[in-house]
């Protein structure tokens, strides 16, 4: 029994490493103080804060986990429990 098949292997290019979502950019755009921490940010930190917020259905919940989160960062606590 002879099995192929193909693999494609591609370079991601984003920056980073996963899809931000639209709602999570517009509220960093709109919090100069909230952007700038999360750019200082080491890349695991930000990818799962971008995770923690893709988890949600819901886009009002969505909403208001962005605005708790940008709220603890600026706090300085990072932790991935947010």
């Amino acid at each position: 029994m002879n099995d192929y098949f193909a693999l494609l292997v591609f370079e991601d290019t984003s920056k980073y490493g996963v899809e931000m979502s639209e709602k999570l950019e517009a509220v960093l755009l709109s919090d100069y103080n909230a952007f700038t921490i999360f750019e200082n940010l080491t890349p695991g930190r930000q990818r799962s804060i971008i995770y923690l917020i893709g988890r949600y259905k819901s886009s009002q919940l969505r909403i208001y986990k962005l605005l708790i989160i940008t709220e603890n960062i600026k706090r300085g606590i990072t932790d991935q429990k947010l």
